[in-house]
């Protein structure tokens, strides 16, 4: 399952829910920073079945850094390094990841540390599950975005959820927002 594959039919989506293994691919997240010639950009593959992502690997070809996960056995980086998310801390210490209408909004982004957005999901992800900053917030759940990174970011020892409290699943394509701390 991908994005292109997914805008020309929708009902793909649909082998989400099935009990027989689906990838699910982005070859290129992030692609107007690939399409400048920037660096920003990632590989995200997951491994789904019945909706729940079992496996998850997220490429920066540029940083030529792979953060991998799996269901139940951590996440830890292409160097066999694990992958913790960041201690708890006070929200004035804390650093991010906001989309624009949100970093925009200087009465809420100013009371963090830091606010930044790659525009890959995936570089964000991976900056997130080694504890390099300590949240994201995304409002379009796609799976092709998501599924993978959810997955790393919980393996690391993240907590997130989707704004009305339910757990992110991939098989779902609401907006509304994911939290990941």
């Amino acid at each position: 399952l991908g994005e292109e594959a997914a805008h020309e039919d929708s009902s793909i989506f649909e082998r989400l829910l099935d009990d027989e293994p689906v990838w699910i691919i982005d070859p290129v997240d992030g692609t107007k920073n690939f399409a400048a010639g920037k660096p920003g950009f990632s590989v995200i593959v997951a491994y789904v079945v019945a909706g729940e992502t079992l496996a998850g690997w997220i490429h920066d070809p540029v940083g030529n850094r792979t953060a991998m996960a799996a269901a139940g056995e951590g996440a830890r980086t292409d160097a066999d390094a694990p992958l913790v998310v960041a201690a708890p801390a006070p929200v004035d210490e804390l650093t991010g990841v906001l989309g624009p209408r949100l970093t925009g909004h200087k009465p809420f982004s100013s009371r963090f540390a830091g606010i930044s957005n790659s525009k890959s999901c995936g570089i964000d992800y991976a900056r997130l599950a080694a504890g390099e900053i300590h949240f994201s917030y995304y409002r379009g759940l796609m799976p092709w975005d998501h599924a993978a990174g959810t997955l790393l970011h919980a393996e690391a020892g993240g907590f997130s959820a989707c704004l009305d409290g339910r757990p992110y699943r991939s098989s779902e394509r609401a907006v509304g927002g994911l939290l990941l701390a």
